[in-house]
């Protein structure tokens, strides 16, 4: 697996967990007081913007899942 792919994959497993807390990206922005744009969930999500480890474990945590069920490649049911 490329980069590239493992930002496409890991960008659709975040997007699953934002989806399964009811949560736009706009109210993720609201609810994290500015600490992740709209824009920029965006950008992860999309695979265009490649995410930061420290960023990856805010987002599961902000989410309630553990890092390694947003990982591509594992089968972790979301939320886990």
């Amino acid at each position: 697996m490329n980069s590239n792919d493992f930002s496409r994959q890991l960008g659709c497993k975040l997007r699953m967990a934002r989806l399964n807390c009811g949560l736009s990206r706009a109210q993720v922005e609201e609810k994290s007081d500015g600490r992740w744009t709209k824009d920029s969930l965006g950008d992860y999500e999309s695979g265009r913007r490649r995410i930061k480890a420290e960023t990856f474990a805010e987002l599961a945590a902000f989410y309630g899942v553990c890092l390694d069920a947003l990982l591509p490649g594992t089968d972790m049911p979301l939320p886990y």
